[in-house]
């Protein structure tokens, strides 16, 4: 074994490979991970990232045993392939419970292609020789790369065409059911449209079961975790307890403040929150004549021509699971409610009839907030059900803020 101190030892051998191994395991934590080419190329350029990411892992593996524990070139190329395995392994149980991913055992098998190239071309690298045996098998493995990523192709293909096929039956069973024909009377149209009927009900029958199974399907490899908190700084609206016309309208103008600050992942202290405030409202005023309630689409108007954020889009008429969904993804929510209703008993009686807040996480049975109407609303839990029922954007006015829409803000 080559002598070296601790620290040179972690530093030259170890750092790298946790460092790669760390790289691999938050790629494949990032949701709906793509590239926007057309199915053919985004597959293989996947699978050719599959086997780059392993390739690497598995040389530096390979380096430590044979440069700092001076093990054989055979058992070190061993080992590696054995750890590359393992973590390739871990690696499609992790995408499992990662929304939008999903382990796929195949992928497995594309990983340990590539580390077996790449390794094969370290002992080379290693021993400053070429063998026939050596090009052979990097040859073969190329092959098998090629037939395997081939293959997937092929399933995704199939998977697209299948969900394609269910598409053009569904609308082949709407228009059946829209057809008669009136050249036929008397009892032969009423017999031909109770089989018609029948036909249809079948079809319904079908199509129920199998949009019962798809959403089972969808389900399962959807999965949301079991709860979920993202760290967005907080500040309530009156950042120094000052509840003027200016901060009590300040709700809308702190919630967005607040995802500004998440995206930049910068601190946000009260004298900070206090000038942003007066800053927004300044705009606002000179740009729109006025700075009070402020609806979904305005609210995203205001950051796109304030803050210049150009990746919020308002999302009308959701359920309850679809907050959910969307929190998983691990990024803030504004929604706008009717104050009252939400019953927080830090309010000033009777409480604000329009309030917006931001969302930032939930467990089994509440929405954790960052509640800017009070100063105790950092990370403030509210039941699913009373948000829900409390989420309303403003459309007229104030008084008639149970008549607007579901509405919330979301990142892209």
């Amino acid at each position: 074994m080559k002598k070296t101190n601790a620290f040179k030892n972690v530093v030259i051998y170890w750092i790298p490979v946790l460092a790669w191994a760390g790289l691999i395991f938050c790629l494949s934590d990032i949701s709906e991970l793509k590239t926007g080419l057309s199915t053919p190329y985004e597959i293989i350029v996947r699978k050719i990232t599959h086997m780059l990411e392993f390739g690497v892992l598995s040389v530096l593996v390979m380096r430590i045993a044979y440069k700092r524990y001076d093990i054989s070139l055979a058992i070190s190329f061993l080992t590696a392939l054995v750890v590359a395995m393992l973590y390739a392994i871990s690696d499609e149980f992790h995408q499992i419970f990662v929304i939008g991913r999903d382990g796929n055992i195949k992928d497995i098998f594309v990983d340990l292609l590539g580390a077996y190239i790449f390794l094969h071309l370290a002992v080379v690298g290693y021993s400053r020789h070429v063998t026939k045996k050596t090009i052979s098998n990097i040859l073969i493995a190329i092959a098998f790369s090629i037939s395997l990523v081939f293959m997937l192709v092929q399933e995704s293909t199939k998977a697209q065409e299948m969900r394609l096929q269910q598409e053009i039956s569904r609308t082949d069973n709407n228009l059946t059911k829209e057809k008669f024909d009136p050249s036929q009377s008397g009892a032969q149209a009423t017999i031909e449209k109770q089989r018609k009927e029948e036909e249809n009900a079948q079809a319904e029958k079908k199509e129920t079961e199998n949009l019962e199974i798809m959403k089972s399907i969808e389900n399962i490899e959807y999965q949301l975790p079991s709860s979920v908190l993202v760290d967005v700084p907080f500040s309530p609206q009156a950042p120094f307890g000052v509840w003027d016309d200016v901060h009590e309208e300040a709700c809308e103008e702190m919630s967005l403040i607040m995802v500004k600050y998440y995206l930049d992942g910068n601190i946000l202290t009260p004298a900070i929150a206090e000038k942003e405030i007066q800053d927004m409202k300044k705009f606002q005023l000179k740009q729109y004549g006025h700075y009070k309630d402020s609806s979904m689409e305005e609210l995203v108007k205001i950051a796109e021509e304030y803050y210049g954020i150009r990746d919020l889009k308002v999302v009308y008429d959701f359920d309850e699971h679809e907050i959910k969904k969307q929190l998983a993804r691990k990024k803030p929510i504004i929604v706008p409610t009717a104050g009252r209703r939400l019953g927080n008993p830090n309010f000033t009686h009777p409480g604000p009839l329009y309030h917006n807040l931001v969302l930032i996480g939930y467990n089994k049975n509440n929405i954790i907030t960052n509640d800017p109407g009070t100063r105790k609303g950092k990370q403030y839990p509210y039941s699913v059900d009373i948000l829900y029922s409390a989420i309303h954007d403003f459309e007229e006015s104030k008084e008639k803020i149970e008549q607007g829409r579901k509405a919330m803000i979301i990142l892209e």
